[in-house]
């Protein structure tokens, strides 16, 4: 992100000697307001500032002002005497924005900068399962609804697996027909290549639009609050069309983190 102020080291290091009484003027600000709060124990001052340096050590912020937050550290030591790590396969691989994490990460980040928990909302609403894809395919399929039926139109022309048009446009017309319709349904996390991992915990739907309202909320900002609404409202909207019976909610698949690790325990064996 710096690479938008500064072209190399030397324009930092003279930036810095410019502004240097301004720069300490404000870190001692910061510090003194922190540590001399008054009526709050220096013990409690000091487990809350500990975790500011999360800012520093586990985010991303990117040139285009991508803003991630990594959901924790595999330490690359225990990697190799215990093999892969059960959730990630291995510390390259350990999540950004996981939006369950988020629930608790994201306040303390919309405090003191509410502008990068808008940004890290926004990226999140971009990246809700849409039609056409790959991915829409596959959760679409994972409903035995849609499979029974897929499988009944594969009878008639089989040049539909082969097609991609055909078969982006035979899923979506049987997901409106059996009303499994994943679409609108919410990333659980972002890998470190920027790209989603899946689509298939439940929980994440409501997470997100609780995110979503409170920062909106916070910040006063009615734009965000229009911005993301649309994808807010159909994250409701597909959990309620593909994942309840009757008006209750109902497990199937793809319903939670163990229907994936099953998934991925057979594509190993």
């Amino acid at each position: 992100y710096y690479e938008n102020f500064f072209n190399n080291c030397v324009e930092v290091m003279d930036y810095v000697m410019r502004n240097l009484n301004y720069l300490e003027e404000k870190t001692m600000q910061f510090h003194d307001l922190f540590y001399n709060a008054e009526g709050i124990e220096s013990w409690i001052t000091d487990l809350i500032g500990a975790q500011i340096a999360t800012l520093v050590k586990s985010t991303w912020l990117t040139k285009d002002g991508f803003f991630g937050i990594w959901e924790g550290y595999f330490d690359a030591s225990d990697h190799r005497k215990v093999g892969k790590y059960p959730y990630t396969d291995g510390p390259e691989n350990t999540a950004l924005n996981t939006i369950d994490v988020l629930l608790y990460a994201l306040p303390g980040v919309m405090l003191l900068f509410p502008d990068l928990a808008k940004n890290i909302v926004k990226d999140l609403s971009n990246r809700a399962l849409k039609e056409d894809t790959p991915e829409y395919v596959i959760f679409s399929l994972a409903f035995p609804e849609n499979l029974i039926k897929y499988k009944e139109e594969i009878m008639k022309d089989p040049t539909i697996s082969t097609d991609l048009k055909k078969l982006y446009g035979t899923i979506k017309r049987i997901a409106n027909e059996t009303g499994k319709d994943p679409k609108g349904r919410m990333p659980h996390y972002i890998r470190y290549s920027l790209t989603v991992d899946t689509y298939e915990r439940i929980d994440i739907n409501p997470e997100f639009v609780l995110l979503y309202y409170l920062i909106a909320k916070y910040t006063g900002d009615r734009e965000l609050l229009k911005s993301v609404y649309e994808v807010a409202r159909n994250a409701i909207e597909s959990i309620m069309r593909t994942q309840t019976m009757d008006g209750l909610p109902y497990l199937t698949l793809p319903s939670g983190i163990e229907w994936i690790r099953n998934v991925n325990s057979m594509l190993r064996a």
